[in-house]
């Protein structure tokens, strides 16, 4: 009979003297040695496990921990392909996708979990995965397109993720034929009657929000309440804040299915850590997904979809990963399904 998968996450052994070649393993290249990534890159191996355990793989899962360096990443990577790793997951920094995409290493699949910086391509054989805003922003401007929206006014906060949010949804929406009349950023701890004041006597079809939850909740009462106001999953937190969301109602926003709807059958499966919460649960449901993936990548394929965790997933031979999240708004202080 053949023999049964290994089911987990092992530890690699201790290379033989003048032995490096082992078994084939599917290696997660995590920056677990970073204190910034170590709670999240440590929620993704759980996933990870817990992916496995329901759905063995034919291939041990073997944990390589890195820092978040670009030179400890490339040097682990360059080590993992000689001992036979199989498909490798990871890095978790754009700077790690970098180093690796730009390496001329890659030679067996490579699923990362992040973009790579704006000037790297992504070689054959390397796919890029993970849990991108600016990727939801463009998915949000194709959607208020769809909606009929024409003329939109573009409000965030002065920070970079919230600058570099806003551009990606900005590029979509002049692409798709839209009209941004006015972008504003907004001091959530300032008086905003001004900026209430500038976007109402614009006419506009809709806003675009691009703040995360606590300051999204200073901001939203200063928006005009009659047109429609679009947002990332930055605005949605786990466990939900029934209070405080109550000041989001009637913002449209997209995120995962982990945290929107614990009856869809992808996620229903799957247990809840109670220990996790925010950020790092989303990461969680990123190990589940990644590893789904993963495992189709070391079988060979190279174009297939998967209902994960974290959206609708569509896997294309270019290496590019399309993440489908779910549509839902704030009602009464509750993130309710759309569709």
């Amino acid at each position: 009979m053949p023999a049964e998968p290994e089911v987990g996450i092992v530890t690699p052994p201790l290379p033989m003297p003048g032995v490096t070649r082992r078994a084939p393993f599917m290696a997660l290249l995590l920056p677990l040695q970073s204190p910034d990534f170590r709670a999240v890159a440590d929620a993704f191996v759980r996933g990870v496990e817990a992916a496995s355990q329901q759905h063995p793989s034919r291939l041990p899962v073997e944990v390589h921990p890195t820092d978040a360096s670009p030179e400890g990443i490339y040097q682990t990577y360059a080590q993992l392909l000689p001992q036979g790793a199989a498909v490798v997951v990871g890095p978790m920094t754009r700077s790690g996708v970098s180093a690796i995409a730009s390496s001329g290493l890659v030679m067996v699949p490579t699923l990362t979990l992040n973009q790579p910086e704006a000037n790297v391509s992504l070689p054959s054989g390397l796919y890029a995965f993970g849990l991108s805003v600016e990727d939801e922003a463009r998915m949000l401007a194709r959607r208020a397109f769809r909606d009929g929206l024409r003329r939109i006014g573009i409000v965030g906060i002065p920070t970079p993720l919230s600058r570099r949010t806003r551009e990606a949804f900005l590029a979509e929406w002049r692409q798709l034929g839209g009209e941004a009349s006015v972008t504003l950023e907004a001091q959530p701890n300032s008086d905003l009657t001004q900026m209430r004041s500038m976007l109402t006597e614009r006419t506009l079809d809709g806003i675009f929000l691009s703040a995360q939850y606590q300051e999204a909740r200073m901001i939203r009462p200063y928006l005009p309440a009659q047109i429609p106001v679009y947002a990332t999953s930055q605005v949605n937190i786990f466990p939900p804040d029934p209070v405080g969301m109550v000041d989001l109602n009637g913002v449209r926003f997209i995120d995962m299915p982990w945290l929107l709807s614990q009856d869809y059958p992808s996620v229903a499966s799957f247990p809840r850590p109670m220990d996790l919460s925010g950020d790092v649960l989303r990461f969680y449901a990123l190990g589940v997904d990644a590893y789904l993936i993963a495992t189709q990548l070391a079988d060979g394929h190279n174009r297939f979809d998967l209902d994960g965790l974290t959206g609708h997933l569509s896997v294309h031979s270019d290496g590019t990963i399309e993440r489908r999240p779910r549509a839902a708004v704030f009602q009464d202080g509750v993130p309710t399904l759309i569709e």
